[in-house]
């Protein structure tokens, strides 16, 4: 039999929802972790039923985009955007369309923002607004939160990101978490930091993407 090339990693994983309407291999939304739950308020995994009627942020994997005309035969888009365990329809009115219709490509990562439906675990929404992560960054973005274990980290991991800290760019905050045998307690410190691409990959690599979040403004 002939050698065939591997599919690259989302085009397998998208090849997977579309024949079998779920993911076997992976979640296209992996690489995206620290984006989904920092800049967003409601979390499917853990739908709070508290956030019903309420507008909320909502970062996921735009699954499927579809429009239609209205009565007045104007142009609207209804959406789907997908976290790791739940899916989201949103709908985005004609005005609201006509702002964000260059955004809503399928298989993309956004932030979502308008009132949210919830009945059980189906949620729905009216879309006020999409960005890109760039975009919800820049408007949310306010400082980087880390967990840290006392008995795991070392000097020179502080060292190297003290060295980040305070530069002439630095206006966010920094915050640590610190887990100790009777409980966790969080601290802030009179360091400030950049949010960036750069000290986000260096915090994620020095301890652990499941100890970094982007703090934002909720």
């Amino acid at each position: 039999m002939p050698k065939l090339d591997q599919w690259p990693e989302r085009e397998r994983l998208r090849k997977e929802r579309d024949y079998l309407n779920f993911y076997i291999s992976g979640h296209p939304l992996q690489e995206y972790a620290l984006a989904v739950q920092s800049f967003s308020t409601l979390l499917l995994s853990r739908v709070d039923p508290d956030k019903n009627g309420t507008v909320v942020r909502l970062c996921g994997l735009l699954s499927d985009v579809r429009t239609k005309l209205d009565k007045r035969e104007n142009t609207f888009a209804i959406v789907k955007i997908e976290q790791y365990t739940g899916t989201v329809e949103g709908i985005l009115w004609n005005e609201k369309y006509k702002v964000y219709a260059e955004l809503l490509k399928a298989d993309t990562v956004v932030v979502a923002i308008g009132k949210c439906e919830i009945n059980g675990d189906a949620v729905k929404m009216v879309i006020d607004e999409v960005l890109t992560l760039e975009q919800a960054e820049k408007k949310f973005s306010k400082g980087y939160v880390v967990c840290i274990r006392p008995d795991l980290v070392i000097d020179e991991q502080l060292v190297k990101l003290k060295d980040r800290c305070n530069t002439s760019d630095a206006d966010d905050s920094l915050s640590f978490v610190v887990m100790h045998p009777e409980g966790k307690r969080q601290y802030s410190t009179m360091m400030k930091i950049k949010t960036s691409k750069e000290n986000t990959a260096f915090l994620v690599s020095t301890f652990g993407e499941s100890n970094v979040l982007i703090d934002t403004e909720r």
